[in-house]
C-alpha cells in the first residue's frame, strides 16, 4: 500500500528511539532474542526473533522485564550461559526461572545478583559454560563460573595469581580463540596484548605478555578448520594494518617457517633477490629461506627503501621476512629437591637441566639463572654434536650442565629467539642444596 495523507488515530511511542536510547546488549538464549536497554530486558516471541507482538498471551508472550538493579549505565552485555547473565556497572545478574530446567517467560522471571564486581562497557565472551568479562575499572578480568553447590553462577578473579599482569593499563578489547588451545586475547590501552591460556578442566589458567613494535588496537577471532584465525589491528609507523597470527603448523621449522613479527611471506617460483616489505622500512629483520635462517638475531638485515636484497637469488620455495622477537620463561621459586623437605629459604644451585623438546632448533635457545646471564646449550644426540641449523623433531638427551650460583632464589630462565622454532614438552632440574 502506498503513502496516504490520512492520519492514524492509533499510535504509540516506540520503546527505543534517539530520545529514549537504544539497546546496548543483545543475545540469543532459550529460543528467544534478548535486547538489553537501561534496566530492562526485552525478549522476543519464542523462535520468532523479529517478533515482539504484545497481543500474544501466555508463555509465548514477548518479555519486557526489569532486572531490578540500581545501575546508572544500564545493561552493558548479555551472555547466554546455563542461565541468562546480564552485566551492569554494579553487578552481574543471573536470571532464573522457578525451576532450573524451565524456560524464562514474562511471568517466570527471577533476577538475582550472581556477583557484584561491576562490568566495563566492553563485550563479554563465552567459553563453554563460563563467561569472561572485564571489571568496571578495566584493569581486572573475571570469569563467571557455575557453582554446583549454590546452583547458580559466581565470579572468580582471573588475575588472582598475577595481579600486575596488565601493568595498570586498562583493557580495551578482548576475543576468544578455541583452537588449537583456548586462548583469550586482551588488548590494552598502551598498545600491548595479553594472552590468557584458559583450560580450567585441565587446571590451566596461564598469562603471557605480547609486545610488538607498534600499537595493537583491537583483536578478532574466527573459527577455522585446523586452527582459529586471530586478527589484530596494529599501527606501525603511523599506518594501521590488519595482521593475522600465523598458524601453529607454520611455526615448526622446515621450508615454511613464519616465526617473525609483522612478517610477510613470499612464494617464489622463479629466481628472485629483491623482496618488498615497505611496512618494515628502516627496521632490522630476520630472513628465513627454505628451511634456513639467512638472517637471524645475530645477523639482522636492515630494510632500506622498503626492500630486502639477498646476496644470492632464491630460485623457488618460501621466504619469510619479519621483525625479530624473543619468548621468555622464568621458573617460580624452586621449593623442591631438598633432602630434608622444602628447598625454600635454603641456599641451592641448579647443577643440571633436562629438556624434552619437539620441533626445535637449538640455535635460538638460551638458558641461564637469570636473563642477564644466558648461554646457548652445547648438546649432543646419540653421542654426536648437534650441528647449527639442524631441526630436532624430537630431542631427548642426557642432563646438561648449567652454570648456577648458590642462592636462596636460584631459578631457571629460558629464552627462545625467533626465527628458530622451539617447543618444550617437559623439563627436569637437578637441584643441589645443603640440607
Amino acid at each position: 500500500m502506498g503513502p496516504t495523507a490520512t492520519a492514524s488515530f492509533e499510535w504509540d511511542y516506540s520503546t527505543w528511539s534517539d530520545y529514549d536510547g537504544w539497546p546496548a546488549a543483545v543475545e540469543v538464549f532459550g529460543g528467544r532474542l534478548y535486547w538489553g536497554q537501561g534496566d530492562t530486558i526485552y525478549g522476543s516471541v519464542p523462535d520468532a526473533y523479529k517478533s515482539f507482538d504484545d497481543t500474544i498471551e501466555g508463555d509465548s508472550a514477548p518479555i519486557a522485564r526489569s532486572i531490578g538493579s540500581n545501575t546508572q549505565r544500564g545493561i552493558l552485555w548479555l551472555l547466554g550461559l546455563q542461565r541468562l547473565i546480564a552485566g551492569t556497572d554494579v553487578a552481574e545478574t543471573s536470571i532464573k526461572a522457578s525451576s532450573y530446567d524451565e524456560p524464562l517467560t514474562a511471568s517466570n522471571w527471577f533476577p538475582v545478583n550472581a556477583s557484584t564486581r561491576g562490568c566495563a562497557s566492553i563485550r563479554a565472551i563465552k567459553s563453554d559454560k563460563d563467561g569472561i568479562f572485564v571489571q568496571t575499572s578495566r584493569t581486572g578480568a573475571f570469569r563467571m563460573v557455575f557453582d554446583q553447590g549454590a546452583i547458580d553462577y559466581g565470579s572468580a578473579d582471573l588475575m588472582a595469581m598475577h595481579e600486575e599482569v596488565c601493568g595498570g593499563s586498562p583493557i580495551v578489547d578482548l576475543a576468544i580463540q578455541r583452537r588449537p588451545d583456548t586462548v583469550i586475547w586482551f588488548i590494552l590501552e598502551n598498545g600491548e596484548a595479553r594472552a590468557l591460556t584458559y583450560e580450567p578442566v585441565e587446571n590451566v589458567i596461564a598469562w603471557s605478555r605480547v609486545v610488538t613494535d607498534g600499537q595493537i588496537k583491537c583483536v578478532a577471532a574466527s573459527r577455522g578448520k585446523a586452527q582459529d584465525s586471530v586478527y589484530f589491528a596494529v599501527v606501525r609507523n603511523g599506518t594501521q594494518r590488519l595482521e593475522r597470527m600465523s598458524q601453529v603448523g607454520e611455526c615448526r621449522g622446515g621450508s615454511l617457517n613464519c616465526l617473525a613479527d609483522a612478517f610477510t611471506r613470499f612464494s617464489v617460483s622463479e629466481p628472485q633477490t629483491t623482496f618488498a616489505v615497505p611496512h618494515l622500512d628502516g627496521q632490522q629483520v630476520t630472513v628465513w629461506v627454505n628451511g634456513a635462517a639467512i638472517h637471524d638475531q645475530d645477523n639482522l638485515y636492515t630494510v632500506t627503501g622498503g626492500q630486502v636484497v639477498l646476496g644470492e637469488a632464491v630460485t623457488s620455495g618460501d621466504v619469510v621476512i619479519g621483525l625479530p622477537y624473543t619468548g621468555r620463561w622464568q621458573s617460580t621459586k624452586l621449593a623442591y629437591g631438598a633432602q630434608m623437605g622444602t628447598a625454600l629459604f635454603q641456599r641451592k644451585r641448579i647443577s643440571q637441566l633436562g629438556l624434552y623438546l619437539v620441533s626445535t632448533m637449538l640455535d635460538g635457545l638460551r638458558v641461564g639463572h637469570d636473563f642477564d646471564n644466558l648461554r646457548q646449550l652445547t648438546a649432543t644426540k646419540s653421542g654426536k654434536p648437534i650441528m647449527p641449523g639442524e631441526l630436532q623433531r624430537t630431542f631427548d638427551a642426557d642432563l646438561m650442565p648449567i652454570n648456577s650460583d648458590w642462592d636462596t632464589d636460584s631459578r631457571i630462565c629460558i629464552e627462545a629467539r625467533a626465527p628458530y622454532p622451539f617447543t618444550a614438552s617437559a623439563m627436569v632440574l637437578d637441584i643441589k642444596t645443603n640440607g
